[in-house]
């Protein structure tokens, strides 16, 4: 059975929704059950209060041979106390983790890393592949590479299998939720919609990698049920989209054009940062299927579903 660690939050109930439609057997775990929603975690064997870090019940791992974990504290793009507050928040809750899944049955990790973050300064025109270095240059970044490497250093000496996946930037309907936090498509479409100016930094021609997020529950479910070893693995579009691309899909989608207030003076440094999922299409046999177009329509009819 899957253990799915962080259930309530953007990636972990899109997670749910995946092994739902299939009927997978899982237990949901997060810090608040109580305000789970109606039909939310219907094929969920075990809906249970869960936190990372200090007092935790192993109990919760009853029954789970493959754990998910999706939790995490901070978001991407935001300062909780910089690097000293992401090693409490998040690096030293997981290395609690790590220890305590040790004396439980699971018997394969798969972590929810971070693509761009954890690669970090890198400019080329190239995707980026997973034997890339990364030199992450935010607490955020940084945070999910010292997880990775508790992970590497802690879990597999146990002789059990770990799987980390590098997201690069997941796009889908439970981002509503955190819209005006993260995520290029649901702050565009939140302005649109609130009649507010789209602010553009630098000319608009920033590519970055953009998939639904559908597809990246479909690579942790195929991760979930195959054996690919100990690895590493992208998962993205491997095709870039520039933000003035993303505001384009987003105006089609609302039915209007967008009021731009571009910064020129906020050009980003980094100009393309798209990634390479050769490798898993070749270990899962795994590629995306859905366009971020379709999932753009489907934002904005919740969105006006939020707002009448």
């Amino acid at each position: 059975m899957i253990g799915l660690v962080g259930a309530s939050g953007f990636i972990g109930r899109s997670i749910a929704d995946h092994l739902n439609a299939r009927d997978v057997p899982y237990a949901a775990l997060m810090r608040q059950p109580d305000a789970v929603p109606d039909g939310a975690f219907t094929s969920a064997k075990r809906i249970a209060r869960f936190a990372i870090g200090g007092d935790m019940d192993k109990a919760a791992f009853d029954g789970v041979d493959t754990a998910v974990l999706v939790g995490w504290a901070t978001k991407p793009g935001s300062e909780h106390g910089g690097f000293p507050g992401e090693i409490g928040l998040n690096v030293r809750p997981y290395t609690e983790l790590l220890t305590d899944l040790a004396e439980t049955g699971v018997q394969h990790l798969i972590f929810i890393s971070s693509g761009g973050a954890v690669y970090g300064n890198v400019d080329q025109s190239e995707r980026i592949d997973e034997d890339h270095i990364c030199t992450p240059t935010t607490s955020y970044g940084y945070g999910k590479l010292c997880t990775e490497k508790a992970i590497e250093g802690f879990w597999a000496p146990l002789g059990r299998r770990y799987t980390i996946v590098r997201p690069s930037n997941p796009v889908g309907l439970h981002q509503v939720q955190s819209a005006g936090v993260h995520g290029l498509f649901p702050s565009v479409l939140t302005a649109m919609l609130n009649n507010r100016h789209v602010r553009v930094f630098g000319d608009g021609t920033t590519v970055r990698d953009y998939f639904a997020v559908e597809d990246l529950a479909d690579l942790v479910l195929k991760v979930a049920q195959s054996d690919g070893g100990n690895t590493v693995v992208n998962a993205a579009s491997g095709a870039g989209m520039s933000v003035n691309e993303v505001i384009g899909i987003c105006e089609d989608a609302v039915g209007c054009a967008a009021q731009r207030d571009i910064l020129m003076d906020r050009q980003p440094n980094i100009a393309y940062n798209v990634l390479n999922i050769d490798r898993a299409h070749r270990l899962f046999d795994w590629q995306p299927t859905r366009d971020v177009s379709d999932v753009a329509a489907e934002l904005v009819s919740a969105m006006r579903r939020t707002l009448r």
